[in-house]
């Protein structure tokens, strides 16, 4: 898988395979993938990662996890209930147009 880009959104739900980062304990590497692996969704990973003080990691962390077979990551939109209400101003529509 390396050299493929993989895109993730931050509804993306994360699924842990492991138990404990299978990577050198002690080392910022370690330290994110044990973030990513308590996280349940993209976006809550991103703004955990990013707010360490030091070795502050990102998407690579995230896919860093999936290459280590780590976590897996599902699509939001695959698993989303289709008679879920969504509210008008997420759904892109609008009924008070001013002309």
């Amino acid at each position: 898988m390396r050299g493929s880009k993989m895109a993730f959104t931050n509804e993306d739900i994360i699924t842990p395979l492991i138990d404990t980062p299978n990577v050198k304990a002690g080392s910022f590497r370690h330290r994110n993938m044990e973030i990513v692996l308590q996280c349940k969704t993209v976006g809550e990973a991103l703004k955990k990662l990013r707010a360490q003080d030091t070795g502050h990691g990102g998407m690579w962390d995230i896919r860093f996890a999936v290459e280590n077979n780590a976590v897996t990551i599902q699509n939001a939109e695959e698993n989303k209930d289709p008679n879920q209400y969504v509210p008008k101003e997420k759904a892109g529509a609008s009924d008070d147009i001013p002309f």
